[in-house]
């Protein structure tokens, strides 16, 4: 068993669009004591973002000048800090030194198309592929212009201070000390339709998502559909929340032709670490490129 600890005392969480709608929780872990940055605040000092009710009166915006109306009254990319104590439903085991037992990882980021709304891979290694292959879209919270796409593995590029092949070969060995290592998924909450507009509408309805995920731990697999890339919800799975079928076919689509050309444009990126990249990450790229070329004939 797989056991994790927060080292972290705080949390933290873009506040544009954070409000009492999309996200309860975190208005009322922010209530008080609580740093913000780069927002709007309203003539009484309160801090205002775009989101929340218009305020009477003068807004002052993130750059200190009088808010028009046009534009962003906080910055697209303006955040709000909390001591992690402040969260209203904080584990009982969040100071336990034993930590947390782990039954899954998730890896998700920012792609419009082509990836899922959620999968689980076939293997812990497999999973461990995923997580190398992540490329997002950039954001504002990135220093490069927002929309770019680029290779981002475990969505934790920013963080690693050494060689990522050796980072790999890490995650490869932990897995094999595990006789049971946690499962692994992808999740994306940022497909777009045809219009440029998401399909999923996000914030407390990701817990459907993680219903799903929670059920593929506890072993009830009924509801998913194998696939070259791992394995899929079956659309009639989140029809019993509300869901629309057509809606949710199309965000579960899996491209087998795009995942080809996914790989393809990861292969220069791998091949960067040489002898570092993991023998048995090849092993499967090229079982997952098999599997989608089989797809296809």
């Amino acid at each position: 068993m797989l056991n994790a600890i927060n080292p972290e005392a705080g949390m933290f969480g873009v506040a544009p669009h954070t409000n009492y709608e999309t996200n309860p929780n975190a208005m009322k872990t922010i209530s008080h004591d609580t740093i913000f940055t780069n927002i709007a605040v309203d003539s009484q000092m309160r801090p205002y973002w775009d989101g929340l009710p218009l305020p009477k009166g003068d807004i002052i915006d993130w750059t200190g000048k009088k808010y028009n109306g046009t534009g962003y009254a906080a910055h697209p990319n303006s955040r709000f800090t909390s001591s992690i104590r402040q969260y209203p439903y904080l584990s009982d085991r969040y100071d336990d030194p034993a930590g947390a037992p782990v039954s899954a990882f998730l890896y998700g980021g920012r792609r419009a198309k082509l990836v899922p709304l959620v999968y689980e891979t076939f293997s812990w290694e497999h999973g461990v592929l995923l997580g190398a292959m992540q490329r997002v879209e950039t954001t504002s919270a990135a220093e490069y212009k927002a929309g770019i796409l680029m290779n981002d593995p475990m969505a934790n590029r920013p963080f690693i201070s050494y060689n990522m092949g050796e980072y790999f070969q890490h995650h490869l060995d932990m897995g094999s000390r595990l006789s049971k290592p946690p499962k692994v998924f992808s999740v994306n909450w940022f497909r777009k339709n045809e219009k440029g507009k998401f399909i999923w509408p996000g914030y407390s309805n990701n817990m459907y998502v993680v219903r799903w995920i929670l059920d593929e731990v506890a072993g009830k697999t009924s509801q998913r559909v194998k696939t070259p890339i791992g394995f899929v919800p079956k659309p009639e799975y989140f029809e019993q929340f509300g869901f629309d079928h057509a809606v949710m076919t199309d965000i579960l689509e899996v491209d087998s032709k795009g995942y080809l050309e996914e790989l393809e444009a990861l292969k220069p990126f791998f091949d960067m670490f040489e002898d570092r990249f993991p023998e048995r990450l090849w092993k499967e790229y090229y079982d997952l490129r098999s599997r989608l070329e089989d797809q296809l004939r």
